[in-house]
């Protein structure tokens, strides 16, 4: 994934409509929060112009920041975003400072969370999070639950550079801040110390949900409560699994057409090269508009049989918690 919020981008770039929408609001209102002309999130012209499309990915990155941090979804942070004063800055909310051009000051205030947690994980983005933090409920990863229930997390996309230039701008008044960093699959394992790099062997974190039992559970799981009762339940589940394995065979086809291989394997782009298309596939043969957007796919992990689960992700999971759990207990942390 390019970008961690991927899903709000349209013909190239930023779309104020798919940005309103998630918000549930206007694009008067978003031009309005953003200090643009009313009119700049509707004029084709005016919503690629340069200072629109930077005000739209100043807004995204610091929700993506407050949801991560906090837990809340995209109302409750974009209501932060517009009402909440920030200390230390004459109480000037988020939407102000933006508003002034000032967004790196509303990234220094997110990034004094660190000292509270005294640790810093660095993800592509959101549905990378959602994942790990799916997977840990799943395999009753305690450790690792009470690490991500709260964690101070910055989106790097799939870039070491990026995740080393914060950490170590953040180091500069932490020097005892730990650090944890996980990759999609490199060329070669960076040398990041003294943050904890973990690379997955796959190509992606999506490969380790993306299994033929799991798309045909979720096929299932879905068709409750889709009818009137449970025998309509049921042959509507029956249903959607045949149209879930004509997708399947149907894409994978097209991959083996392409030269692109299995889409159970290591080495395909599971997200964007197989459950993508096959999801429009799937929603599309029992008349559906899509339901399952990227951001969501951390639904399959629930979907994934026990003894399909890598212990790959055990594996990092215990690492994050190692990090999570020096920092509190100041063996490398803070040590307040």
């Amino acid at each position: 994934m390019a970008m961690p919020f991927r899903e709000f981008v349209e013909d190239g770039m930023l779309s104020p409509g798919r940005v309103a929408d998630a918000l549930r609001t206007t694009r008067a209102e978003v031009a309005d929060t953003l200090g643009l002309r009313r009119d700049a999130l509707s004029r084709a012209s005016s919503v690629r112009a340069r200072k629109t499309q930077t005000r739209l990915r100043e807004l995204l990155e610091i929700l993506y920041r407050v949801k991560a941090g906090t837990g809340v979804g995209d109302l409750a942070a974009y209501a932060w975003f517009r009402a909440e004063p920030l200390a230390g800055f004459d109480d000037r909310t988020a939407a102000s400072l933006v508003r002034q051009g000032r967004a790196g000051c509303v990234h220094a205030y997110l990034d004094d969370v660190a000292e509270q947690t005294g640790w810093v994980l660095y993800v592509e983005g959101s549905t990378d999070l959602s994942i790990l933090v799916a997977f840990a409920r799943r395999l009753k990863h305690e450790r690792a639950l009470r690490a991500l229930e709260r964690p101070f997390v910055y989106y790097v996309g799939n870039h070491p550079r990026a995740a080393q230039n914060h950490y170590h701008g953040l180091r500069e008044a932490l020097p005892e801040l730990r650090g944890a960093a996980i990759f999609d699959r490199l060329d070669a394992p960076p040398d990041m110390a003294p943050i904890e790099c973990l690379m997955w062997t796959r190509r992606e974190i999506e490969n380790y949900v993306c299994t033929r039992a799991a798309l045909e559970a979720y096929a299932a799981d879905s068709a409750s409560g889709a009818g009137p009762g449970p025998l309509f339940a049921e042959a509507e589940a029956d249903r959607r699994v045949r149209a879930m394995r004509e997708s399947i065979a149907e894409i994978e086809s097209a991959l083996k057409t392409l030269g692109k291989g299995s889409p159970w394997g290591a080495d395909v782009k599971a997200s964007d090269e197989f459950l993508d298309p096959l999801f429009q596939a799937y929603f599309a043969r029992i008349g559906l508009s899509n339901l399952m957007a990227e951001k969501n796919y951390h639904e399959l992990a629930d979907c994934v049989p026990d003894g399909e689960i890598d212990p790959e992700v055990g594996a990092k999971l215990d690492a994050i918690a190692r990090v999570a759990e020096a920092a509190a207990s100041g063996a490398g942390g803070l040590g307040r």
